[in-house]
C-alpha cells in the first residue's frame, strides 16, 4: 500500500514541478522572473526542512511513521485549497482563443499601470499567434506539437540542454543524500536520535544555498551560476566520500567533522543550482 501510494504521490509531484515554474514565469516581470522561480526552490528546501522538523518531533513517539507522513496532508490540504482560488495563466488562455479573459487574468496578477506590463502582454499575443502559425504550417505537427522537440533545431537544442541540467543535478546524488541522510549520518558515527536531528543540518545548507540565487539570479546570468555551482558540488561529494574511509574507531570526530563539512558545501551549492534548472530554458 505504502509503495502504491508513493508512485500516485510521485506522479503528483512530478506534474506539479513541471506545472508551477511554469506558471510562475508565464507571469511574473521579466526583470524578476529568475528572482521568483529561484522562490520556488526555496521553498521546496523549506518543506524539507520542515519534514525534518516534523521527523524530529515524532521520534519518540509510538508508530512514529504514521504522523510522518500523515502530517503531509496538512499542508497538501493547504495547497490544495488554495489552487481552487488560481486562475489559468494568460499564456494558456491565449492559445485557447479565449483573449478577453486573458486580459483580465493579466490585470488582476501584473496590472496594467505600467508601459513594460502593457508591452508583455501585446507580445505574448503576437507570440502564441506566431507559434499557432507553425503550427497550422506544419500539418504533420498540428495533432502532437511535442514532436516540434525533436524536429525543430531550437526546440532539440532547448530540451537537451535542459535535461542535461536537470541529470547534472540528479546524478550527483542529491536524492540518496537527502532521503537517507539520518541513516548515512548514524553510518559516519552519530547515534540513531543525534543522526535524525542531524539531518537538519543538511536540510538548512539546502534551504540558505537557494538565498543568494533568488536575489542574484537576474544579476549574474544563467551560465556563470552554473559554472560557478558544479565545483562546489566536486568538493563536497569527495569530502562526503572521503569521510567514510576515516577509521571511526580511532577518529570519530574527525569523520563526522569531514561529513558535515562536505554536507554543508554540497548541499548549499545545490540549493542555488537548483534554482537554476526551474523555468529557465
Amino acid at each position: 500500500m505504502i509503495v502504491a501510494a508513493r508512485v500516485i504521490l510521485g506522479i503528483g509531484v512530478g506534474l506539479e514541478g513541471g506545472t508551477v515554474p511554469v506558471y510562475v514565469a508565464e507571469t511574473v516581470e521579466r526583470r524578476i522572473r529568475g528572482n521568483l522561480v529561484s522562490l520556488y526552490q526555496f521553498n521546496i528546501a523549506l518543506g524539507e526542512v520542515f519534514g525534518y522538523v516534523v521527523a524530529a518531533i515524532f521520534l519518540h513517539v509510538k508508530g512514529n511513521w504514521r504522523y510522518i507522513l500523515g502530517s503531509s496532508l496538512v499542508f497538501s490540504t493547504i495547497m490544495f485549497c488554495g489552487m481552487l482560488f488560481l486562475p489559468e495563466s494568460p499564456r494558456f488562455l491565449m492559445h485557447k482563443g479565449r483573449t478577453l479573459e486573458a486580459y483580465q487574468v493579466w490585470k488582476r496578477i501584473r496590472g496594467i499601470s505600467t508601459v513594460e506590463s502593457k508591452e508583455e502582454f501585446f507580445v505574448m499575443k503576437a507570440s502564441v499567434q506566431e507559434e499557432e502559425k507553425e503550427v497550422a504550417a506544419g500539418a504533420a505537427n498540428k495533432r502532437f506539437p511535442w514532436v516540434d522537440f525533436f524536429t525543430v533545431p531550437r526546440c532539440r537544442r532547448s530540451i537537451v540542454y535542459a535535461n542535461i541540467m536537470i541529470l547534472l543535478g540528479q546524478l550527483t546524488g542529491v536524492n540518496a543524500i537527502m532521503y537517507y541522510m539520518s541513516v548515512l549520518m548514524n553510518q559516519i558515527g552519530f547515534d540513531p536520535a543525534r543522526a535524525n536531528y542531524m539531518s537538519l543540518v543538511g536540510g538548512g545548507s539546502l534551504l540558505l544555498g537557494t538565498i543568494p540565487a533568488i536575489f542574484l539570479m537576474e544579476t549574474c546570468g544563467r551560465r556563470f551560476w552554473a559554472i560557478l555551482m558544479l565545483p562546489g558540488f566536486f568538493v563536497g561529494l569527495i569530502l562526503i566520500g572521503a569521510s567514510y574511509h576515516i577509521p571511526l574507531s580511532t577518529n570519530l570526530k574527525g569523520a563526522e567533522a569531514c561529513y558535515l563539512i562536505g554536507l554543508i558545501i554540497y548541499m548549499g551549492f545545490f540549493g542555488s543550482y537548483a534554482c537554476l534548472t526551474w523555468g529557465e530554458i
